[in-house]
């Protein structure tokens, strides 16, 4: 059997996942849905797809559950399953019946989890591609701060997801020319460039038809409001060069400054600020 083709988006929350999804699934080979681990959840919730209705009564999900031959708003078992042969079952046909639906033959799942691309990984039926998103780990300390969250404690998850996760996937078998990482500041600055490099090691070619995301539509899983968004540039989030106080920043800095050097991470707010400008792409 020819193997599924998956490209996963893999990193910590915050980092334009839903984004470089938008991005990837305007390739006319390439049909991203979202994060296909909260695909239950939204349907038992009744949280919309991001066309606007219920994913339940979505016409393309609908379409899918036809693909399948579930009712719409039954949802459909295994595909998080934790048994690697329930998994690979529902996965092969969750993906066939979006590819029947969309015309298109990659599958893009930008759940970001470790837990479901070792899942992908342990079955042989599905060739997977991965990105690896990354971003400034105080910028993503901020967002999450903003929604309540521990500042700190957000500061060493982002570790954990970069270092010690992400080896975690070559010692499971992820080989290394099947990995590619990327910057969130280089996706939004440069789009064309970071997104052709990956593609070309997927055996795809970048087709501009990929930067007029906002006029294309989509039908995501979760996610976050970008997905939902009509506005048509790309532009680099900077609020948190603001928004930390000294204190955070400096304390951020120093407390994981040997994780951020690998990534090509200034330490100063000011060379940060240089780092971010459309005149440093």
């Amino acid at each position: 059997m020819e193997k599924i083709k998956v490209i996963y988006i893999f990193g910590s929350g915050h980092t334009g996942s839903t984004l470089a999804s938008l991005l990837l699934g305007c390739h006319s080979r390439i049909e991203c849905v979202g994060e296909l681990k909260a695909y239950e959840r939204s349907l038992q919730s009744g949280r919309p797809c991001n066309c606007g209705q219920p994913v339940a009564e979505c016409p393309y999900w609908k379409s899918v559950h036809g693909s399948l031959g579930v009712v719409p708003g039954n949802g459909f078992e295994g595909l998080n399953s934790t048994e690697s042969d329930t998994f690979a079952r529902a996965n092969i046909a969750f993906s066939k019946a979006i590819f029947e639906v969309s015309g298109k033959d990659c599958l893009c799942d930008s759940s970001k989890s470790k837990r479901r691309v070792l899942a992908y990984l342990k079955s042989d039926v599905f060739d997977v591609r991965l990105l690896h998103l990354v971003r400034d780990p105080r910028a993503v300390a901020c967002s999450n701060l903003r929604k309540g969250r521990s500042y700190w404690g957000y500061l060493s998850r982002w570790k954990k997801r970069n270092f010690k996760e992400r080896d975690e996937l070559f010692v499971a078998g992820l080989p290394e020319q099947a990995y590619h990482r990327v910057r969130y500041e280089d996706l939004v600055l440069r789009p064309s460039q970071v997104l052709g490099g990956f593609l070309e090691k997927a055996g795809l070619t970048f087709e501009e038809r990929q930067l007029e995301l906002w006029n294309q539509g989509n039908h995501h899983i979760a996610g976050n409001h970008m997905a939902k968004s009509t506005g048509n540039d790309l532009r680099l989030d900077r609020n948190y060069l603001d928004r930390l106080n000294r204190f955070q920043w400096i304390g951020a800095s120093f407390l994981i400054k040997g994780a951020m050097r690998p990534f090509g991470y200034p330490i100063s707010r000011e060379a940060t600020a240089r780092f971010l400008s459309p005149e440093s792409s």
